[in-house]
C-alpha cells in the first residue's frame, strides 16, 4: 500500500482528538459511553502504534529523515497515550480498574446486539467486518514473528502489520459509537456526522492507495458517506421535508 493508508488513519485520529477535546471540560460528556469509547480507541491507536513507527515513516526519502520523523511521531504517540490514559481514569464509572474493565467488556459484547435493525444493523455489520480484519491482521503478525525468515526482514516490513492493527482498533471504536448513536436516533448530531465522513474518507483513501484499486473498500466508504449526508440533511431539517414529500407523492389517493 502507498502512504495514503497511513495518512488516512492519522486523519481519523486527528478528527477524533478534536471531538474529544470539545468534551474534555464537560463532566457530563466525559462520563458518556461515546467519550469513553472514543478515548479508549485513541488510547489503543497510540499504544499499538508504538510498534509501527518504522512503517509510519516509510515515505521518507532517506534514512536520516525517516529516523527524525519516526522519533517525532513516537513522542507524539507517547503524549497521546499519556493524555488518553488520564482521560480514561477521569471518565471511568467504577473505582476499581478491574471492575471498570469487566463492565466495559460486558457492555461492548451486549452492544453488538441490534435493537433497531433499520437504523443500526448496517453499522453492526460494518463493525464485525472491521473486527474480523483487526484480529486477522494481529494474528497474522504474531504468526509471522514466530517465523525466523520473517524476522530477517526490515523493521518497516515487520511493523507494517501492527500499523494496520492500530488503525483498525481506532476505526472499530468509531463505528461502534455510530452504531450506538443509530440505536438512539442521534446521528444528526455534529460529531456523528463528522465521524461518518471520517470513515468514508478513510475508506476512499485506502481503496485508491492499494496497488490495485479496491472497489470493495470504496463501496464500504460510500455507505458511511450516505449516512453522513442523511445525518446532515436531518440536522438541517431538510430530510424530513423530502421524506414527507416522497410519501405524499407515492401515497395512493383515497376515494371520497
Amino acid at each position: 500500500p502507498r502512504p495514503g493508508c497511513g495518512a488516512a488513519g492519522y486523519g481519523i485520529a486527528a478528527g477524533i482528538c478534536n471531538i474529544l477535546s470539545k468534551d474534555c471540560g464537560l463532566d457530563d460528556q466525559m462520563k458518556t459511553d461515546t467519550f469513553r469509547r472514543l478515548n479508549l480507541g485513541t488510547l489503543g491507536f497510540c499504544a499499538l502504534g508504538l510498534a509501527a513507527m518504522p512503517a509510519e515513516s516509510s515515505f521518507a526519502s532517506n534514512s536520516v529523515l525517516a529516523g527524525a520523523i519516526a522519533a517525532a511521531m513516537t513522542i507524539t504517540r507517547l503524549f497521546g497515550l499519556h493524555v488518553t490514559i488520564r482521560g480514561w481514569f477521569a471518565s471511568r464509572q467504577h473505582k476499581s480498574v478491574v471492575d471498570e474493565l469487566l463492565q466495559g467488556m460486558d457492555s461492548n459484547v451486549n452492544g453488538l446486539k441490534v435493537k433497531h435493525k433499520v437504523r443500526a444493523q448496517t453499522y453492526r455489520n460494518a463493525l464485525l467486518l472491521v473486527l474480523v480484519g483487526m484480529f486477522s491482521t494481529f494474528q497474522e503478525g504474531l504468526h509471522n514473528l514466530s517465523n525466523q525468515d520473517y524476522l530477517l526482514k526490515t523493521a518497516f516490513e515487520i511493523s507494517l502489520q501492527f500499523s494496520g492493527v492500530a488503525r483498525l482498533f481506532l476505526i472499530s471504536s468509531v463505528i461502534y459509537s455510530l452504531k450506538a448513536a443509530a440505536e438512539q436516533d442521534d446521528l444528526a448530531q455534529t460529531k456523528y456526522i463528522q465521524m461518518n465522513f471520517m470513515i468514508a474518507i478513510w475508506a476512499f483513501l485506502v481503496g485508491i492507495s492499494q496497488k490495485t484499486t479496491s472497489f470493495e473498500i470504496i463501496l464500504f466508504g460510500l455507505m458511511f458517506a450516505i449516512k453522513g449526508y442523511k445525518g446532515k440533511r436531518q440536522k438541517d431539517g431538510t430530510l424530513h421535508v423530502i421524506e414527507d414529500a416522497s410519501t405524499r407523492l407515492w401515497k395512493k389517493p383515497t376515494s371520497d
